[in-house]
């Protein structure tokens, strides 16, 4: 039993791990993004409404916008509502409005994650008050507890995975291999050892599965209603079942779980006699039954994931997201099933006869594991793009987390080829290539775990487009030119609406820093409209820099700078600056025609993926296994080809 006691060590490890990276679940959810007026504005009159974006779609029963005075009282009209034309958007239309400073508190609810978020900020009308520059930004907060729905959401993703991957396995490896084929194991208590042991493996991920789920349930609606689990009654949570996106979601992987608690025992049940041909038939559409609904389970999960809340290209990311999904399930919940394996046939069987079960089980699952990391490394290509939409997005946590977890691939990849050409024909002839699968199934097993925690931290962060979007990332401008012999750079961060960082850099003819300018002054003019010079004098910040800190602009569109600069060794060095402020999260979309392109070659490479792989030796393409491969392959690049043409067209 010692594998089955380090298989046990492996996932509790990585289970803990995993809640321990988890970071903070609000990072993942419908968060702040811009509003119409932008917070800390200052407003010559109250605005007819005020509109305010997130960064997914919203369940409209439970999202609302309201402005409070400075007593707290509701002055809005009350007829908060989520815009028809744009799920992310929620609008309140206000009344006249005296002079005075306003809080706009919002709430709502991610028709994406199930997620309940909450925040607010501050518009002044007439007259800014003098603590008006100490005001803050929009912030949200999640309003439920934390670690205990990161708890859940871990075991959800471990117990999908990981009875997927256990059920193909079942089907692909231990079925055809150990109960069909000719392996002894199957004729005595070897057999029955390791049929136990994977069914073990299969009904410790389905109660991760159920416990998640149930567990979920009663923290979302908790979160929602503001109140404790305790205090919760059986009809709140049909009423989240009910109502939201994320319930119906919720009740549909429910219903995968039922089903899979009555059909998934039957991929390891031995065949019947040919005598009984109707119940051997029966165990086998119960199996292709417990395989479909752990399809369905994992397609809930994409359809709660942030492939979900990708606009135009929802379909094409949604696929791509499930895609990924179904590889790393195979990859990783079947390695669980073969380490066990090959760790319980190494301590039952002698060599010749391990060998020889072995020799017959690698090549199958060495298939699996390529075929999965090849469809890992592209599908993530292309959910890199439309998570990550600019360079500068890389540095944010899901952007360098993703470009971990594409690192791990290669490794995967060299050890699955090693095991399928170099180990796998040896094993029945040479002991000493047992061994050697075993030590590379265990080096495989440890990037497989931290697959599994890459992807897991992947659907707790938020996509690194949405921080783009909602922080303005990219959005910085620098400018550059050289007058009376002095080099000046100038600086606008982040460079949206709102308060900003105006930054001026000098250098003499040589390159020497410019420190000793008695006065370094902008003036600011908004050149789409008749507005007031904004004077701003910059500070000395050392090394020839020069700062202005929270300067506020507020308005979007095109700006000059005026900068003065005055040194008492050299005349005076007047430039002129134009740049453009963009509303947060108004960066173009991602273009539709380059995504669907971009769909094709994913499609097209995984077709050659899958042709390649059915062109390997040990999978005899003109025969059914590796022709089912082969006819997948050429689908795929087929449709890919075909999607190319239609869009270049």
């Amino acid at each position: 039993m010692r594998a089955l006691r380090l298989l046990w060590a492996v996932l509790l490890v990585a289970l803990a791990l995993f809640l321990g990276a988890s970071p903070r679940p609000v990072e993942a959810h419908a968060a702040f993004l811009r509003s119409e007026p932008a917070p800390d504005s200052v407003l010559a009159e109250a605005p007819e409404t005020i509109t305010v974006w997130f960064t997914e779609p919203l369940e409209p029963a439970f999202s609302e916008v309201r402005l409070l005075d400075g007593s707290g009282a509701q002055v809005d009209n009350g007829d908060s509502a989520v815009r028809a034309d744009d799920p992310t958007a929620v609008t309140v239309s206000l009344p006249a409005l005296p002079d005075g400073v306003y809080t706009v508190a919002w709430r709502n609810l991610s028709a994406v994650d199930g997620h309940s978020l909450e925040g607010a900020f501050t518009i002044v009308v007439g007259d800014a008050p003098a603590e008006m520059g100490a005001m803050q930004p929009a912030v949200g907060e999640a309003s439920g507890p934390e670690l205990p729905e990161a708890f859940m959401r871990g075991l959800i993703l471990f117990g999908s995975l990981a009875l997927a991957g256990g059920l193909a396995f079942a089907n692909l490896v231990i079925r055809p291999v150990l109960l069909t084929g000719d392996g002894a194991a199957t004729r005595g208590p070897a057999g029955a050892r390791l049929l136990r042991a994977s069914r073990l493996l299969l009904w410790l991920a389905w109660l991760a599965l159920a416990a998640g789920s149930a567990g979920q349930l009663v923290l979302q609606t908790a979160e929602l209603l503001n109140v404790s689990p305790g205090e919760l009654a059986l009809g709140d949570m049909v009423g989240l079942v009910r109502d939201t996106t994320w319930g119906q979601l919720w009740l549909w992987r429910a219903l995968a779980t039922v089903v899979l608690a009555v059909t998934m025992d039957a991929p390891l049940a031995a065949p019947k006699p040919a005598r009984e041909g109707e119940e051997a038939a029966s165990s086998s559409v119960t199996a292709m039954v417990a395989l479909v609904a752990a399809a369905g389970l994992l397609l809930t999960l994409s359809l709660s994931s942030h492939a979900a809340a990708s606009g135009e290209l929802r379909l094409p990311a949604l696929f791509s997201d499930y895609l990924h999904l179904l590889a790393a399930s195979l990859w990783v919940g079947g390695l669980f099933h073969f380490a066990l394996s090959a760790g319980l046939l190494r301590t039952a069987l002698p060599a010749g006869e391990r060998g020889a079960v072995l020799a017959a089980m690698v090549p199958r699952f060495s298939t699996i594991a390529l075929l999965s990391t090849g469809m890992l490394a592209i599908t993530g290509l292309y959910a890199s793009w439309v998570q990550v939409n600019l360079p500068a997005a890389l540095m944010a946590p899901y952007g360098l987390t993703l470009l971990g977890k594409m690192a791990l691939l290669l490794p995967m990849l060299a050890l699955g080829a090693v095991n399928l050409l170099r180990l796998g024909p040896r094993l029945a002839g040479d002991d000493g290539a047992g061994r050697g699968l075993g030590r590379s199934v265990r080096l495989e097993a440890m990037l497989g775990v931290a697959l599994l925690l890459a992807t897991g931290l992947l659907t707790s962060l938020e996509p690194a487009r949405q921080v783009a979007a909602r922080t303005g990332l990219g959005q910085a401008q620098r400018f550059r030119q050289t007058v009376e012999r002095t080099t000046i750079v100038f600086g606008v961060e982040p460079g949206h609406p709102g308060r900003n960082r105006l930054v001026v850099e000098l250098t003499d003819a040589v390159g020497r820093p410019v420190s000793n300018a008695t006065e370094v002054s902008l003036a600011l003019n908004y050149l789409d409209a008749a507005m007031a010079e904004v004077p701003v004098m910059a500070q000395p910040a050392g090394e020839g820099r020069y700062v202005a800190e929270d300067v506020v602009l507020n308005l979007a569109g095109n700006w000059q700078a005026s900068l003065l600069v005055r040194r008492p060794d050299a005349f005076d060095a007047r430039a002129e600056f134009y740049f453009a402020l963009k509303h947060v999260g108004s960066a173009e979309p991602l273009p539709q025609s380059t995504g669907y392109l971009l769909w094709g070659v994913e499609l097209a490479l995984l077709g050659l993926l899958f042709l390649t792989v059915s062109l390997l030796p040990q999978r005899r393409w003109w025969r059914r296994p590796g022709l089912s491969v082969a006819v997948a392959g050429g689908l795929a690049l087929l449709a890919g080809v075909g999607l190319i043409l239609w869009t270049a067209a």
